[in-house]
């Protein structure tokens, strides 16, 4: 286990398992991630901090991780009581067990829409990615490879805008740079709509509740910006935000005065849309 996090430490938990704490650089936050082994067969140990299987037929790693986040507001949350609660919970589980519930689940929502432009890939179906996106530069009859794409795009969308976890951002949640461009933030004048245009559409209204949560955040935090910066009522919100539901003006006077990123958020309520106006801006 490593990590790019320079203030970081691993440990020995038991005789297959290890913790990688990390704090982040002038940051609030703190997280650890448990990695656990079960081997068939053969032996596991730890040695120089490193879990070294010899002889395994089959080994199963169980990786789990947590930080002291619990909101804009709120830095409590005991990430190694979490980390560790999550890795208890699949003791008595097979892999397979656990892949059926992920399947499942995900498919709960992939499943409710589908599309067919005609020739279901026909004989550019068996090509690589790669060779097909080529192919079809060079205008290959290929309809399908359309509504591929846009599956990919539902792919992303529930991948990172589950209930219950956060929008989809910038970077995503595949995001693997400490720096990363734009702060991996949500740009409010227009790129975090563009994330949920379709949502609906597509049958996707259900990844639109961590969008919504958001809003109702940046509701609270943009009401004390608001009161601050021009003596008004109601709440706003400036081009960009993050987790911690930043909305002040940012970054250069050109782009970052942007006070229309509370009004730009398209509200929907089922198939009726309206752009919902914040008194004050």
């Amino acid at each position: 286990m490593s990590s790019p996090h320079k203030s970081n430490s691993i440990k020995r938990i038991d005789g297959n398992t290890l913790s990688l704490e990390v704090k982040v650089k002038d940051g609030a936050l703190n997280g650890v991630s448990y990695l656990s082994i079960r081997a068939t067969g053969g032996s596991v140990l730890v040695k120089d901090n490193k879990l070294v299987i010899t002889g395994a037929d089959e080994v199963t790693a169980w990786l789990t991780a947590n930080t002291n986040y619990k909101n804009f507001k709120d830095i409590s949350a005991n990430p190694f009581q979490l980390a560790s609660a999550s890795l208890n919970k699949l003791k008595n589980k097979t892999w397979q067990q656990v892949e059926e519930v992920h399947v499942k689940e995900y498919q709960s929502y992939f499943n409710t829409f589908s599309i067919i432009l005609g020739n279901n890939g026909g004989e550019y179906s068996n090509l690589t990615t790669d060779k097909r996106l080529n192919g079809f530069a060079l205008n290959n009859s290929d309809p399908d490879f359309v509504a591929l794409y846009l599956q990919y795009g539902r792919y992303l969308l529930i991948s990172s805008s589950r209930p219950g976890t956060r929008p989809a951002n910038l970077q995503g949640i595949w995001n693997d740079l400490l720096s990363p461009p734009w702060g991996s933030k949500y740009t409010t004048n227009i790129n975090a709509e563009m994330n949920y245009w379709p949502s609906d559409l597509l049958n996707l209204s259900a990844t639109q509740q961590p969008l919504f949560e958001m809003v109702r955040e940046l509701s609270v935090s943009g009401r004390e910006t608001a009161k601050q910066y021009y003596n008004a009522p109601g709440w706003v919100l400036h081009h960009n935000t993050d987790l911690w539901r930043g909305t002040a003006a940012i970054n250069a006077s050109n782009h970052g005065i942007w006070v229309t990123g509370e009004p730009g958020f398209v509200i929907i309520y089922g198939n009726i849309i309206s752009t919902r106006k914040a008194r004050g801006s």
